[in-house]
């Protein structure tokens, strides 16, 4: 006789089959779409601390940069944010996209710093970030600026 069919049993092999592969792929899944998402955080804080700088040379003002731990955000004073100019740039870490957390940031003992109207900072220094189950540390250039992850 020919079988053209499945029956219930190997269906249900089947779906065990798949649901403990799904079972375990799931929290490397989780877990890296946390990475992702941290790294993004430290890769537009690098963005917009370099852009912070090119904006202080290009219109010959200073910006300020603190770095606030409660809530995890960055300001930057005398920075214009990208869709309202009337207003300073603020990069929230916490939450959507990033959800990272600032663990210090340390400038000359200080958690803020100024660029100058050269683009140069008042001090050069470190920010750890934590996110997706790792740290990620900046470092700022104290005689170019330059914001880089390691």
């Amino acid at each position: 006789m020919l079988r053209r069919a499945f029956s219930l049993t190997e269906l249900v092999i089947v779906l065990v089959v798949i649901s403990v592969a799904a079972g375990l792929a799931l929290p490397a899944y989780s877990s890296a779409t946390g990475r992702y998402r941290a790294h993004g955080g430290a890769q537009q804080l690098v963005a917009d601390l370099d852009r912070a700088a090119a904006h202080a040379r290009t219109t010959a003002t200073q910006v300020d940069v603190a770095f606030l731990s409660a809530p995890d955000r960055v300001e930057f004073s005398g920075l214009p944010d990208r869709l309202d100019a009337a207003v300073d740039h603020v990069l929230q870490l916490e939450g959507d996209p990033f959800s990272v957390r600032l663990v210090t940031a340390d400038f000359g003992g200080s958690a803020a710093f100024t660029l100058n109207e050269l683009g140069v900072p008042s001090s050069g220094g470190t920010i750890e970030l934590d996110g997706g189950g790792r740290k990620w540390i900046l470092d700022v250039d104290p005689t170019t600026g330059e914001a880089s992850i390691r």
